[in-house]
């Protein structure tokens, strides 16, 4: 029966610190986008409690578009540095 040899991994170039740089930055990126949706949609609820005569969540929508296109564009912006 023959048997079937593992794949062969190549060995990175890169050197470990420079993949955990890059690996945190990227997970401060994600991190800051989470941030900035919360924000803006928390900010969204808070103006709909204050504003009680509309019956529909009009800031809260608002907001959650603004936060995702803020977060977009900044991640897009740290990205291309």
């Amino acid at each position: 029966m023959l048997q079937e040899k593992p794949p062969k991994r190549r060995k990175s170039n890169e050197d470990p610190k420079q993949s955990l740089a890059r690996y945190a930055r990227y997970s401060a990126i994600a991190f800051q986008m989470v941030a900035v949706v919360v924000l803006f949609v928390l900010g969204g609820v808070k103006l709909d409690s204050l504003w009680e005569a509309m019956e529909f969540p009009l800031a809260t929508l608002v907001g959650s578009v603004l936060g995702v296109v803020l977060a977009l564009y900044y991640s897009l912006k740290d990205l291309t540095k």
